[in-house]
């Protein structure tokens, strides 16, 4: 949506009006990004004012603004009108380290300004300018929030493998781990394993080994396993069976039948596994897998299942 009045608005009107709305509507808190509390559905609030009564050529230069909160609704009042030249806005905000507070609903949390910029930033623009973004956030702006993002995606991204291995020699992270794991690269194993045993955390290790399921883990995964096997109070953290299902192979098949087979007798607990075995096998398919859903899905019962966990409509016709 574009501006509505393309009078130019005079500096010092303009200024006053910023000065009354911040000492009135403008809070440190956005409050409006929950769908049933929107700034979009309520005709009174302050981002209004910048959307309709200000000039775009106003917004970017109150992007600069000494208040936060009006460097944010200027940006989100560009943003909504698709100004042509956003990504120069973008790309300028990059060391806005200023903090606000965002209300998710139940939880307020604290974010930059150019964290919370980039954020946007990745939904609007497209292509080149897109990736010239992230390559800078990349190399130059690990500070950012948006950086571990990135690492987190990287997923095997070829021209980030050389930064990705530098990253973990100077200080690896599990986002910094399951980057380097996912280039499945053989002269990385023996560090990736000597890392993996580092890990307090199982769960940790099974991210890392979900990106990267090599033999050389093998062992690790069938120790866990056989664990559970003789403990019948507790029960492998559901990231275990996603790192199983990643190998895609007899054995991982093998040990799904096991679990099946063997699971809790307490209703709840044996729902919650086969569930569990269910959404792996469906997020790393193979063909292999189809039998261990289709057993998984049976002993479930129709009626029975979560199906706030999974989506099983698609299995109807097993029944």
């Amino acid at each position: 949506m574009g501006c509505k009045n393309d009078v130019p608005i005079e500096k010092s009107v303009l200024d006053e009006k910023i000065e009354a709305l911040s000492d009135s509507r403008l809070s440190i808190h956005i409050d409006n990004f929950r769908n049933e509390n929107s700034y979009e559905n309520d005709s009174t609030h302050s981002f209004h004012y910048f959307k309709d009564s200000i000039t775009k050529e106003q917004l970017v230069k109150l992007t600069y603004h000494k208040y936060p909160m009006v460097r944010v609704y200027s940006f989100l009042a560009l943003n909504e009108a698709r100004y042509e030249y956003m990504q120069e806005v973008i790309f300028g905000h990059l060391s806005d380290t200023t903090e606000i507070m965002l209300n998710g609903g139940c939880v307020i949390y604290t974010r930059t300004i150019s964290d919370f910029i980039m954020e946007k930033a990745f939904d609007y623009l497209k292509g080149n300018t897109k990736d010239s973004l992230r390559d800078l956030i990349f190399y130059n702006h690990p500070e950012l929030g948006a950086f571990s993002n990135i690492l987190w995606d990287c997923k095997g991204y070829e021209p980030y493998y050389q930064k990705v291995l530098q990253i973990n020699q100077d200080s690896a992270t599990r986002a910094s781990l399951m980057a380097l794991a996912s280039y499945r690269k053989e002269k990385d194993l023996d560090f990736l394993a000597s890392e993996i045993n580092k890990l307090a955390y199982d769960f940790k290790k099974f991210q890392i080994i979900e990106e990267y399921p090599h033999d050389r883990f093998i062992p690790f995964m069938y120790d866990y396993h056989k664990k559970f096997q003789k403990d019948n109070m507790n029960d492998p953290d559901d990231l275990f069976y996603a790192a199983l299902a990643s190998y895609k192979n007899k054995w991982a098949n093998g040990i799904f039948m096991e679990l099946i087979n063997s699971g809790p007798k307490d209703y709840y607990r044996n729902r919650d596994r086969l569930q569990a075995i269910m959404k792996a096998t469906a997020k790393h398919d193979t063909i292999l897998f189809e039998d261990i859903r289709k057993k998984a899905y049976r002993n479930l019962g129709k009626d029975t299942f979560n199906i706030r966990y999974f989506d099983f409509s698609k299995f109807d016709s097993w029944w």
